[in-house]
């Protein structure tokens, strides 16, 4: 699933703050890195969300055919 593909996230920095803590350089992984302040934002290019597929290309669609995040969760926490 694209969801699970990391090079689909991107930390969006906070805007309109002074920072009282400046967050060092790290190098490049896999990992996602977010200042506490920031958000995350997801992109996919497969199915758009909250949007019913009734054709994919020229074919119907044979099996799940609407998708949305329902929940999120950092660790075992849910996130409101």
């Amino acid at each position: 699933m694209e969801i699970e593909n990391v090079s689909n996230w991107k930390a969006i920095l906070p805007t309109g703050r002074i920072e009282l803590v400046q967050i060092r350089v790290l190098n490049p992984t896999d990992a996602l890195v977010i200042n506490p302040g920031g958000s995350i934002q997801i992109s996919q290019q497969l199915a758009p969300l909250r949007t019913l597929l009734e054709r994919y290309g020229n074919q119907g669609v044979d099996g799940p055919n609407w998708f949305e995040i329902k929940e999120i969760s950092v660790g075992d926490v849910p996130q409101k």
